[in-house]
Formats: structure tokens, C-alpha cells, sequence
């Protein structure tokens, strides 16, 4: 019994001791923790310190970038205002970027001033005019080539021609043949000749002239008479194509019927009249 009793005090004293041991220990962590702690927060004030300083340096060399930088965007601001300018929109170097951008437009508008249409331009093709991107609407027709043998007319349709041949020949002698076979046997043209002829005295010569065409419309021969008459001077008639009957005209186009009454002074009289006729039968 007393055994037991001695090893109760001994486990009790242990325990007690332990306790101790145990308490002493966690005193001198807490001690340690704290240590620890104000050593932690003794260097988180140096940095904090330091932290200070340098922020305060970063935000110095903030300041001198930013005025670098704004110098950098106005001296790019006023080369863009003298480029607007020199193209002919004035714009000053302290415009917002608004106005810049407007101004630039303008230059373009200023630049390609015109008064094309859509239809002044080829299909598919693209032009500015008066800044405006304007796509062409005419169409692009190629060469136009016409060869009619019976229609003389020929409506174009609208469109840009880069060339062609128009050639009507087969109409024409289409329309020639067609006449030729209808035509009459003969035509008969006749008229009058006149003229006169003045010469004051102290003077030398007067004449007077006159002439008429006859075209031959397509005949081969004619006969062609021509009377002339007159006084107190000279004068003549004559026809290209000479007279008589029979003549060959194939060569001419024109049957063409020529006068001249003319004097020359002599004294008393001084005047010359004259007159005839003529008459131009043409046939083949």
C-alpha cells in the first residue's frame, strides 16, 4: 500500500514538473513569436520606408516622361497641321485630333474636284470626285462596226466605242441599183444666161461673169446647146463638157454651164449687154 502511494506522489510530481516544463517552454515561444514579430515589423517600417522613397523617385521619372511625351505629341501634332496646311486646309498645330482628322478628309475632297458622273465613267471602273469614291455605270461597248445594205440610219446605243468601221457602201449601192432601174430615159434642164459689161470712159476693160452646175445624176451622156447673144462689146458661153449631142459625161459630176460678157473702152459706147440659153438634155 505504501508503495502505491510513493508511486502516486511520484507520478504526481512528474506531472507537475512537466507542466512546468511544458509551460515554460510555450512562454519562451510566445517570447520568441514576439521577438520575431517586432523584428518582422521593425524591417516591414524600413521597407515601407524605403518603398516611400522609391515611389517617390518612380513617380519623378513619371513626371519627366509625360512632359517627354507630351512634347513628342505635339511635335508630331504640329508636323501633321503643317502637312494638312501645305496641302491647302489650314490647320493649326493645337487642333484636336477631331479637326485633323477632319481637315484630312478635306484634302481629299480639294484634291480630286470634278464634276464626273457614274455614267461619265466606265462600268466596273472607280474615281474620286469631290472626295467621294464614285463606280462608273457607262457601259463599255467595244468596237461599233455597221455594214448596212438596205437601212441608211443606225441609232447608236449609249456606251463608250473604243473604235469600229461604219460603212454604208452596200446601202447606198443598194439604193443606187434600186433608182437606176426606176429612173427616166431622159432629162431635159434648160435656162437663161445674162450679163453685163461696164466701161467708163478713161478707163480700159469691164467684164461680168456667171456660171450653173447641172449635177448628171447618174446619167452617161448629154446633149447640150447654148445660145448667147449681145452687142457693143464680146462675150462667150461655154459648158465643160463642151456641146453637142452625145457628149460622154462619165467622167464629170457636173454638167456646168459658164458665161463672161466683158468691153473694152473705145470711145462711145461703153456699155455691153448681153443674154442667151441653154438646154441640157442628159440620158445614158
Amino acid at each position: 500500500m505504501k508503495s502505491n502511494r510513493i508511486r502516486k506522489i511520484l507520478i504526481s510530481l512528474i506531472c507537475i514538473v512537466l507542466v512546468i516544463l511544458i509551460s515554460s517552454i510555450i512562454n519562451i515561444k510566445l517570447k520568441e513569436n514576439k521577438l520575431e514579430k517586432q523584428e518582422i515589423l521593425a524591417k516591414k517600417g524600413m521597407s515601407e520606408s524605403m518603398q516611400v522613397s522609391e515611389l517617390q523617385g518612380q513617380l519623378t521619372n513619371l513626371e519627366k516622361e509625360k512632359e517627354d511625351y507630351a512634347t513628342k505629341v505635339q511635335s508630331f501634332k504640329s508636323a501633321i497641321a503643317k502637312a494638312i496646311t501645305s496641302a491647302g486646309v489650314p490647320t493649326s498645330a493645337d487642333a484636336s485630333t477631331s479637326t485633323m482628322t477632319t481637315n484630312i478628309g478635306k484634302i481629299l475632297s480639294s484634291s480630286t474636284s470634278g464634276t464626273a458622273t457614274a455614267g461619265d465613267i466606265l462600268s466596273g471602273k472607280t474615281a474620286y470626285v469631290n472626295g467621294n469614291k464614285v463606280t462608273g455605270t457607262m457601259a463599255n461597248k467595244g468596237n461599233l462596226n455597221w455594214s448596212p445594205t438596205t437601212s441608211t440610219t443606225y441609232t447608236v446605243p449609249a456606251g463608250y466605242y473604243s473604235g469600229g468601221t461604219l460603212d454604208s457602201s452596200g446601202a447606198y449601192n443598194a439604193g443606187y441599183s434600186a433608182g437606176s432601174s426606176t429612173k427616166q430615159a431622159s432629162v431635159t434642164i434648160s435656162g437663161t444666161m445674162s450679163g453685163s459689161a461696164s466701161q467708163p470712159y478713161g478707163g480700159t476693160s469691164g467684164s461680168t461673169r456667171g456660171q450653173i452646175s447641172i449635177p448628171t445624176m447618174g446619167y452617161k451622156k448629154a446633149d447640150v446647146t447654148i445660145t448667147w447673144t449681145g452687142k457693143w462689146g464680146s462675150g462667150s458661153a461655154s459648158s465643160n463638157v463642151g456641146t453637142g449631142n452625145n457628149i460622154s459625161i462619165t467622167s464629170v459630176d457636173n454638167v456646168t454651164i459658164s458665161w463672161n460678157a466683158s468691153c473694152t473702152h473705145n470711145g462711145s459706147p461703153n456699155l455691153y449687154n448681153a443674154s442667151g440659153s441653154y438646154k441640157i438634155v442628159l440620158h445614158d
